[in-house]
């Protein structure tokens, strides 16, 4: 109102008529803004002790550089066995305005740190960072090659006594440097201790990595000074960051995935000890991958391209097909099974061409005594159940070798050579028919024929030329 008054209070009321039967005001705060109270004391005292529960605030300077084992400025892409601290003078309000003093680890053994989050020793005093941050804070080495941050805070006491640098290590470790800047999962820990309320403020957040030798690489450095932890400080905040959720109405990010696949990986993905389901590739290369279960082809080409494909294992059978197989650029036929096909030109690299081959050792348990095979056939064929008559069933069919001689000479073309014949068993032959009647149209001996105790029978059995020695005829 225009006229004078007091403001005793400002309150909320749901209605007048239930302010008496809700137990009072939604809202009654009282104004006491007097100037003295009944001990001497008044208004600024009460401000001034509200004041003093807010966080400290950075007004200036503070800058902070990091220095390497030999003293020299460290930059970012930079290694070394040592991390020193170095920040500037500054200035930090608590209630008034504090000097914070320059700080520099390397050349000054007061200008301490502290890493308040240790697992082992809280607030542990350190002079070098690379010997004595080796863990993060639940305890977990820091791996070789993996990514982590720092967060360097500082605490404003009174101008003239001693100031110091605090640490806080992080929850987790990445394996890329771009998660670790932009600290995808919030590892980094902002938050100051209740009982540096007034005095503490952040200075910066540091990227580092692990290399072998006890070695740390400076990745980057945030600036935090002038953030308010643990509320407003945490991963930058820019237009291609999508850390804690910020900036997800920005358009073109580099850290995200698009859901309609538009968006190509750039690096190598690292799944760590997880695995990766469902997963469609159409194209790209594979290296170094474990299967551990089943691989089904939909009509899709497996093509190695000019490597080719190993399949090694230490179980029972080596590789078990249970469908067609079409290879070397043949088109599928629904007449046949697995059909090995396509043309092969050997490299000169030997005196000899093979085209399929088979090889390898069998090597048989205790007990293997029926048999030792080292290709077996033994499918089982069922005809129709219609009255037809079938040319030819056979387990094994063998058609002689399209030659395009040229103006070579061949020694011996044929459809099945058989290089020799073992020597290790008590009957030993390069062809043993163990039953059955063995039919050949015609036959060209090499050497001597040896009927034993069989007999040899036929209607017209012509012997023209040559010698026969002990030979009853009847």
């Amino acid at each position: 109102p225009a006229t004078e008054h007091i403001r005793v209070a400002n309150l909320l009321l749901r209605s007048a008529a239930t302010t008496g039967t809700d137990n009072g005001a939604l809202v009654n705060r009282n104004w006491n803004d007097h100037a003295q109270g009944t001990n001497s004391q008044g208004h600024l005292l009460h401000i001034a002790e509200r004041l003093r529960q807010e966080v400290s605030s950075w007004h200036d300077g503070v800058a902070l550089t990091l220095k390497n084992v030999a003293g020299a400025a460290l930059t970012t892409g930079n290694s070394s066995t040592a991390v020193e601290l170095v920040t500037t003078v500054g200035s930090i309000y608590q209630l008034h305005k504090q000097t914070f003093p320059a700080h520099d680890m390397y050349v000054n053994a007061n200008d301490d740190t502290h890493i308040v989050n240790d697992s082992v020793s809280p607030y542990l005093t350190t002079a070098d960072l690379v010997t004595d941050v080796t863990a993060i804070a639940d305890g977990t080495a820091i791996g070789v090659n993996k990514y982590f941050n720092l967060v360097i805070w500082g605490a404003q006491n009174k101008s003239g006594e001693a100031q110091h640098l605090l640490v806080n290590l992080p929850t987790g470790q990445y394996t890329t440097s771009a998660n670790a800047v932009s600290d995808v999962d919030g590892y980094s820990i902002f938050s100051i201790p209740n009982a540096y309320r007034g005095v503490g403020f952040l200075i910066a957040r540091l990227t580092f990595r692990l290399i072998a030798g006890s070695q740390w690489t400076y990745i980057a450095q945030e600036d935090l000074r002038g953030l308010i932890p643990p509320i407003s400080a945490g991963v930058g905040v820019t237009t291609t960051d999508h850390a804690l959720l910020a900036n997800l109405l920005v358009d073109d990010h580099t850290l995200y995935l698009l859901a309609d696949g538009t968006r190509a990986l750039t690096g190598a993905w690292d799944m760590g000890s997880q695995n990766l389901t469902n997963v469609n590739i159409d194209g790209g290369t594979i290296g170094g991958v474990t299967l551990d279960g089943t691989i089904t082809l939909g009509g899709q080409v497996f093509d190695a391209g000019s490597g080719y494909l190993e399949i090694d294992t230490t179980g029972r059978h080596g590789l078990v097909i249970d469908g067609g197989i079409v290879t070397g650029g043949a088109t599928p036929l629904g007449r046949t099974q697995h059909w090995f096909s396509g043309n092969f030109v050997s490299d000169g690299s030997s005196n000899f061409a093979w085209k399929q081959t088979c090889g390898g050792r069998l090597t048989g348990a205790d007990g293997d005594t029926a048999e030792l095979i080292g290709s077996l056939f033994a499918n089982t064929i069922v005809t129709q159940t219609a009255a037809e008559t079938i040319g030819i069933v056979a387990q094994l069919r063998l058609a002689e070798p399209t030659t395009t001689k040229n103006v070579t000479t061949i020694t011996t073309a044929a459809t099945l050579y058989i290089l020799d014949a073992p020597t290790e068993g008590t009957t030993n032959a390069a062809i043993y028919v163990a039953s059955g009647d063995t039919n050949i149209q015609t036959m060209t001996l090499g050497g001597k024929l040896t009927a034993g105790a069989n007999e040899i029978e036929g209607s017209n059995f012509d012997i023209n030329g040559g010698t026969i020695d002990g030979v009853t005829i009847t």
